[in-house]
């Protein structure tokens, strides 16, 4: 580690060491099957426990550190601090204390990218903005990367492809040992282990576990193709995308699929056998869309620099000194309750007695990466959106008062908000690359706002490929500096699925998949107005021309069917575009709750 340029430490300055993994998403993800991730996820979560790591320090370092009781908790970092000592010692007891760290995830995670960063201050949120995050931008960070192969032609790994295998393991659901990589080889290890704690009371310690235990519920499904069939669909009529290989079932001879309680069947599976929480085929063996949502907060780091940086001399700077020893608490406690009441919200019909159906991989700071029926996702994301914001904006409204104005030509900063990148394909998609899709969509809706508003971006593999269409991210929420300054009341900027375009979309949403497959083809066609005027006039009920109307430009006059020959421009014609267009409404209707 490079040696330090500050000066020695002052009584009031502190020495924070933050260990974790980089890129922990694709790291958990590398295995294809969701046991392998459950298992990796409960071991990341113990192993980077801060205050285990502190008492478990060996014997030379034992009261070198404590954990950093500023940080909320993270999956996947460690935070530290370092207790009193001479600071002359300090870049040794900082260099001592990482190696003895690193060692010890590098035993565990063999496969994993780690790193390692310091700084000091006199609160965490200080020495973070003006000394560990400059470091990271400048490279100055400590890495430590996964020993490379020796022998490049070695046998992969028959589980993550993704590391030369090394040894022989017996792999649930294989008959025959099969060659995996060390990395593996410590998840199977450590899954044995969970479960057999589960067996003796101990319920875990990953996100899932943690998840499950608040809001009272049962095991999640062992797999991704069981988690899929938790659908909410429960109708005869084909789902709105293709399911290659899939044969629907009939359950009796009124030919009634099996649904949970609420969903017009009996909460019994096949043969009549009961099944977890209504029935893992609620939605038919059809049912096999899941999607995998990626949330981070958004201008969570312009805020935490305008707290950082404000003046000492600042009015109630004793205020702003304490604000800033707990706000990172704060933060982590708001992504943990907004997760919980979204998952609440995404189970609502299973009565909250069956399965969880919302599986976290990981919950870190304002990461949250989960996995869900697809049908349960937009109500998951914008529940979580929604209760983020509305958390931070009364965790960091008093602090903001306290803040001094800003420079002339700078705003004034604002409540942190959230971002939501999802991603929708067939259970059977790889999860590595469902994940860099999901990161893909989540840079594309923040850069929408410029992470001044809470935005969605998506992507449906299964009905537009892994490449998506040309429809811009959504911003469902106008940033906060034009909310509260409109000229007029016209001026003010439009909520992009408030309460009138989401009755829309349910509209659109209950229309048989044909209407909406001959509205999108003309849509592609002709363009959204003509679409709407004529097809949707000819192919849809009254209640369907109402919601089309909402994701078409207003200001148009009556067009005729026989005199619609075209989509006028709208640069010039006075037409107003609409927050969400015909386009987007359609694909977002796939999966949109039809009640």
């Amino acid at each position: 580690m490079a040696a330090p340029t500050a000066g020695a430490c002052t009584p009031l300055t502190h020495v924070y060491i933050d260990i974790g993994f980089a890129r922990i998403q694709r790291y958990l993800a590398r295995t294809a099957k969701l046991r392998g991730r459950r298992a990796a996820s409960d071991h990341l979560a113990r192993a980077t426990d801060s205050a285990a790591v502190a008492a478990g320090l060996p014997g030379r370092l034992a009261g070198w550190a404590e954990v950093n009781p500023e940080a909320g908790r993270a999956d996947g970092v460690i935070s530290l601090r370092l207790t009193a000592h001479d600071p002359g010692e300090r870049d040794r007891r900082i260099q001592q204390v990482t190696d003895a760290v690193l060692d010890g995830l590098r035993e565990q995670f063999p496969g994993a990218e780690l790193e390692a960063v310091w700084g000091t201050g006199e609160t965490y949120l200080a020495a973070r903005v003006a000394d560990m995050v400059p470091r990271q931008v400048h490279g100055e960070a400590r890495i430590d990367l996964p020993a490379p192969a020796e022998f490049p032609l070695a046998q992969p790994c028959r589980l993550c492809h993704t590391d030369p295998a090394a040894v022989r393991r017996p792999v649930p659901g294989e008959r025959k040992l099969q060659a995996i990589c060390p990395d593996c080889a410590h998840r199977l290890e450590h899954d044995r282990q969970a479960r057999a704690g589960e067996r003796k009371g101990d319920t875990g310690a990953s996100a899932e576990s943690r998840l499950r235990a608040a809001i009272g519920c049962a095991e999640a499904p062992d797999t991704l193709t069981e988690l899929a069939r938790f659908s909410l669909h429960n109708s005869e009529e084909e789902p709105d995308v293709d399911m290659p290989g899939e044969q629907p079932r009939v359950d009796g001879p009124a030919g009634r699929r099996a649904g949970p309680r609420g969903a017009g069947g009996d909460g019994r599976g096949e043969g009549g056998r009961e099944t977890r929480g209504g029935s893992a085929d609620a939605g038919g063996s059809r049912a096999t869309q899941l999607a995998t949502v990626y949330l981070d907060g958004n201008a969570v780091g312009a805020f935490f620099r305008a707290l950082a940086s404000a003046a000492s001399s600042a009015p109630r700077a004793d205020e702003l000194r304490g604000a800033k020893e707990t706000i990172s608490v704060k933060l982590a406690d708001a992504t943990v309750h907004a997760l919980e009441w979204a998952t609440l919200q995404a189970m609502d019909d299973t009565g909250g007695d069956g399965p969880l159906l919302v599986v976290p991989h990981v919950v870190g700071g304002d990461d949250v990466l989960v996995t869900l029926p697809a049908d349960r996702a937009w109500t998951f994301t914008l529940t979580y959106l929604d209760t983020f914001r509305t958390l931070l904006e009364e965790a960091t409204t008093p602090v903001l008062g306290l803040l001094p104005e800003p420079p002339p030509g700078h705003e004034h900063p604002t409540a942190p908000t959230a971002s939501a990148g999802i991603v929708f394909a067939h259970s059977t998609y790889p999860m590595n690359l469902v994940v860099e899709l999901a990161e893909e969509r989540l840079a594309r809706a923040k850069r929408a706002t410029s992470g001044a508003a809470c935005s969605v971006d998506f992507v449906d593999v299964t009905a537009d490929g892994p490449q998506g269409t040309d429809d811009p991210a959504l911003a469902l929420t106008a940033p906060a500096s034009a909310l509260n300054t409109p000229r007029t009341v016209q001026d003010k900027p439009p909520m992009a699925l408030d309460a009138r375009a989401r009755t829309a979309l349910t509209a659109l949403a209950r229309a048989p998949r044909s209407h909406r497959r001959e509205l999108a083809a003309a849509v592609r066609a002709h363009g959204p107005l003509i679409a709407a005027r004529t097809v949707g006039a000819r192919v849809g009920h009254q209640h369907l021309a109402d919601a089309l109307g909402v994701f078409v430009p207003t200001g148009l006059p009556e067009l005729s069917p026989a005199s619609a020959t075209g989509a006028p421009a709208l640069a010039g014609s006075g037409l107003q575009p609409q927050p969400i267009t015909l386009s987007h409404a359609l694909r977002i209707a796939r999966w949109w709750p039809t009640s």
